[in-house]
């Protein structure tokens, strides 16, 4: 079942060492079904880069980087090898530091920090 308060979101690409992989995400502003920050959800098809093992035991607060309209994430010093998040045409409230986590339903959720 759809939500009426949610709307599609900016293409998401996951890079890390030796794969690309384009997702689709989600845009929940605020009071969207009880959420209390808006956020982005991005559908993870797989676990690229070890992602959902990594932060399904929490969520952690990182630094992005705008380029133009794209915000990138660059989680390698977290995880230790390499991996970038890119939002491409990024919503105007994430920049600066963003919060990621796995959610329990396994999509990828980034919101301000």
């Amino acid at each position: 079942m759809r939500s009426a308060c949610k709307r599609p979101g900016p293409q998401v690409v996951i890079e890390w060492h030796g794969g690309i992989l384009r997702a689709r995400s989600q845009l929940h502003p605020r009071g969207c079904m009880g959420a209390s920050r808006p956020h982005l959800d991005v559908e993870l098809p797989r676990d690229p880069c070890g992602l959902r093992a990594f932060l399904s035991r929490g969520g952690h607060r990182v630094r992005a980087r705008r380029l133009g309209s794209e915000l990138v994430v660059d989680l390698s010093r977290l995880l230790g090898y390499p991996c970038m998040i890119r939002i491409e045409g990024a919503p105007g409230f994430l920049g600066g530091k963003v919060y990621v986590m796995v959610s329990r339903s396994g999509r990828l959720y980034v919101a301000p920090a």
